[in-house]
């Protein structure tokens, strides 16, 4: 008779992962209801060793129980009927994203123009672009397995045999006055590819629709099994509800789920958005004021869904997970504490990932970031969608707050097997 000892399941969601369960008291037959996968490692008085049976292997039998049988009496009732068994022990794995402040990681990051060569006499202000380089380097499976930051939002990158490119990292500098680098390496999970969003990918799929509300992107490849995140306007977004795949090749982002405004504001200290800005009417006088409509026509959004900062990342894995753990708030500008060796990326408010260090403080980890400051805009206050134009004039009683912020665990599960004879067997 075999005897239930542990079991190994996948939830039936999208983003399920894998992990151990206790069944035993649970409806075999309802099992495939709540998980897609099921693995029971049970022991045989005949074998010295554990074994696993997959559930799938016997599912048409386990679907003609009743509800009221568990798993710990369908295997007393068994008896001496054999299952399918293996030797091969499913174990499971979570490997998760690191990050690292690029100059801490001991990078050379020099200004440059990727158009010309890294040794051209160029002013400063020609210089759009950022190269990375350090002795012993794989190029290439550092593109591979790294997203890069600048001053907190994503840029798409480039290499060479010297060195590695950060598209407008070099211009993104020189607008926000800072010149913070920072590395995601997913490196443990799977590798990625970046594809640019260019304008002839972008579409609305309704005739009578507007890209605010709906906007598609159609890729030039099949997506596949691998795991779709995507850079808007350098905001990492990841299995969360602003975009879904609708197709083997199509995203749809939901627009009316982003903070796109906020964003817009924001970004202007940030990035170039010089692209996007043009696509609207501004008084020379005023040309911080923006027509709300302009600000939601198909023109503006398609503008910023273009933009260099914007574009699909498919990673080579089988699921990715993430969760959030409060980095703790100290209300004070650039800081945060951990309980821990903080080694996972940090976010705040509006989805900015700012690059951090972080010190031992008598067993306290303090974490410092450039800037935390979010801005309490006074159109927030407002109706503002019924108005004609929107500005970034700030509240005057509290001009701005300190940003709250979390530590992302990006992780997979990965399942693998370990033979039984390496595994100890539990005592009777």
């Amino acid at each position: 008779m075999y005897h239930y000892q542990n079991a190994v399941v996948k939830d039936k969601q999208s983003a399920g992962r894998w992990v151990q369960a206790n069944l035993i008291n649970s409806s075999v037959a309802g099992l495939f209801n709540t998980y897609s996968e099921v693995f029971l490692i049970v022991t045989h008085p005949s074998v010295e060793n554990l074994l696993a049976v997959n559930l799938k292997d016997v599912s048409v039998e386990i679907s003609s129980l009743m509800d009221s049988v568990t798993v710990s009496q369908w295997l007393q009732g068994r008896g001496d009927l054999s299952l399918p068994t293996s030797n091969d022990i499913p174990t499971v794995t979570a490997k998760q994203v690191r990050c690292n402040d690029a100059f801490t990681a001991k990078y050379k990051i020099e200004l440059v123009n990727r158009e010309y060569s890294n040794d051209s006499e160029l002013f400063d202000t020609a210089k759009h672009d950022l190269w990375l380089s350090k002795k012993g380097m794989d190029y290439e499976a550092l593109y591979r397995s790294c997203l890069f930051t600048v001053n907190g939002l994503l840029h798409p990158t480039d290499y060479d045999p010297a060195g590695l490119y950060i598209f407008k990292g070099g211009r993104s500098g020189y607008i926000a006055n800072q010149n913070h680098a920072g590395i995601l390496n997913f490196g443990d999970i799977g590798k990625m590819k970046y594809i640019p969003v260019t304008d002839a990918m972008v579409d609305n799929h309704n005739p009578l629709g507007k890209l605010e509300n709906e906007a598609y992107i159609t890729l030039n490849e099949d997506i596949g099994h691998r795991v779709v995140m995507l850079s808007i306007g350098g905001y990492l977004h990841m299995a969360n509800n602003c975009f879904r795949q609708t197709g083997e090749r199509t995203i749809k982002i939901e627009f009316n789920r982003l903070p796109y405004v906020d964003r817009f504001f924001c970004s202007r200290k940030l990035l170039d958005l010089k692209a996007v800005e043009d696509t609207m009417d501004r008084d020379a006088d005023n040309p911080d004021h923006f027509s709300v409509a302009q600000l939601f026509s198909d023109k503006t959004i398609r503008s910023y869904l273009t933009l260099p900062q914007t574009f699909v990342i498919l990673l080579e894995a089988d699921n990715l997970y993430v969760d959030k753990h409060v980095a703790e708030y100290t209300g004070l500008p650039g800081r945060y504490y951990s309980h821990g060796r903080p080694q996972r990326p940090l976010m705040t408010e509006l989805g900015r990932l700012p690059e951090y260090l972080a010190w031992d403080e008598e067993g306290i980890y303090v974490v410092a970031v450039q800037d935390n400051q979010r801005t309490n805009f006074r159109y927030a206050t407002t109706e503002w969608k019924l108005e004609q134009t929107i500005d970034p004039q700030r509240e005057s009683v509290h001009p701005f707050h300190y940003a709250k912020g979390f530590f992302l665990e990006i992780g997979s599960d990965v399942m693998t097997t370990v033979s039984s004879e390496t595994l100890p067997v539990p005592t009777p």
